[in-house]
């Protein structure tokens, strides 16, 4: 009887033990869990401004039409002719620009070097041979632009004031051989006006390149006149340049 009594103590003893140890044993851990790091989106360009100041270079081709005319005493058109002429032209350049929402208005004005030509040796019926010469020396233009820009690309119309000093030289020798007048070599100032388009491109936020394209025309005005004769010349032409701007 002791012995079972015993037994059922022991059993009872490693019973709770086993359950002291049980209670000791902590509960497994809930799981952590990391939410992915998130990157911000870059943030966007501002749109770029082409207001401010600017001064630039540039550089083209020009095509002309030199219209010679002559007339008599009377007033009696005795010839009429065209000549090609052809030329390059080189300068600098500087204006302004505001900008509004995406349209973009400015001033400029310029000044080119240029050795555009022209020269004629014909016949003047009734009256005998005819040279004339005439070059343009310089081409100012001061003109308005107004265009739409798509951010970094200006699309514009332009237009203004034109003005150049021309050379012309005339000598007309009668058909006996001996010269009618005092040969002609003499300089003028011609004022005109001048119109076209172009595009241009920021391709840093201080530097842009342009391409334009400008009709001029610097107007009909005499080269000569005396009682017996009068000649006039009309000049016009078609410029296409390309420059480069610093912009401010």
């Amino acid at each position: 009887m002791k012995t079972v009594v015993l037994a059922g103590a022991v059993a009872l003893s490693f019973g709770a033990a086993g359950a002291a140890f049980a209670a000791d044993i902590p509960a497994p851990a809930a799981p952590v869990v990391v939410a992915p790091a998130v990157t911000p989106a870059p943030a966007a360009s501002a749109p770029y401004d082409w207001s401010g100041a600017f001064v630039g270079v540039f550089g083209g081709v020009a095509a002309a039409d030199f219209d010679y005319a002559a007339f008599d005493g009377a007033g009696t058109e005795m010839l009429d002719i065209g000549v090609t002429g052809r030329g390059l032209l080189g300068g600098v350049r500087a204006g302004y620009d505001f900008q509004f929402g995406s349209i973009v208005a400015g001033l400029s004005a310029d000044i080119a070097l240029t050795n555009i030509a022209a020269q004629l040796d014909g016949t003047i019926p009734g009256l005998g041979t005819a040279a004339i010469s005439s070059e343009l020396r310089y081409l100012g233009t001061v003109q308005a632009r107004l265009g739409y820009a798509w951010d970094r690309l200006l699309v514009y119309a332009h237009g203004g004031l034109a003005y150049g000093e021309t050379d012309q030289r005339l000598a007309v020798t009668p058909a006996g051989g001996a010269v009618l007048a005092v040969e002609l070599d003499d300089s003028r100032v011609k004022l005109g006006w001048t119109a076209g388009a172009g595009a241009e491109y920021a391709i840093t936020d201080r530097l842009s390149i342009a391409t334009e394209y400008a009709f001029t025309d610097l107007g009909e005005d005499t080269l000569y006149a005396d009682p017996a004769l009068s000649v006039s010349e009309d000049l016009q032409f078609h410029t296409l340049t390309v420059g480069v701007n610093f912009r401010f």
